[in-house]
């Protein structure tokens, strides 16, 4: 799953239903919920990373298999519609969410970044939707990065 941009000053978002297991793999997850992952991995699957000079080298093991399905990290920046349609995939897959959850630990994580002061809405469908299905809200938020600005001139250079 590739990160949504960083860039200051752009605003975005994502959902995503990420299912992480020890005892199942990311294939029997898959078959489980009858619906396909934007990323999957298997524990034992090797972990790459990047050495000093930025060449990609072997880091590690998964420890567990984890299998996610996300929106899309471009287009509309509204969270509360990236989780609708995400609600909407999975609200049929309660059965199977619930017979998964005995071995696994499954949540909802979202992203969101904001330009300026930036906030969303999560209205009571949504709120009921995500009760309904008994799982985790998870929220990551990427404030925005204040680079050279303030009203005095000076060079500002933190991020909140």
């Amino acid at each position: 799953m590739s990160k949504p941009s960083l860039i200051p000053g752009v605003k975005w978002s994502r959902a995503s239903l990420r299912i992480f297991s020890e005892a199942l793999t990311s294939s029997q997850i898959e078959a489980i919920l009858g619906l396909e992952a934007t990323q999957a991995y298997s524990k034992g699957d090797p972990i790459y990373g990047r050495n000093k000079s930025g060449k990609k080298i072997e880091a590690g093991v998964r420890k567990k298999s984890g299998w996610i399905l996300s929106t899309p990290a471009g287009g509309d920046p509204n969270l509360a519609l990236h989780l609708r349609r995400l609600m909407d995939v999975i609200d049929v897959k309660a059965e199977e969410l619930k017979q998964l959850s005995t071995k696994c630990k499954i949540d909802i994580f979202c992203g969101y970044a904001a330009a300026d002061q930036g906030g969303f809405t999560l209205d009571a469908d949504i709120i009921n939707r995500l009760a309904k299905l008994n799982l985790n809200l998870d929220l990551d938020l990427y404030p925005l990065r204040i680079d050279e600005r303030s009203d005095e001139g000076s060079e500002v250079s933190e991020t909140f």
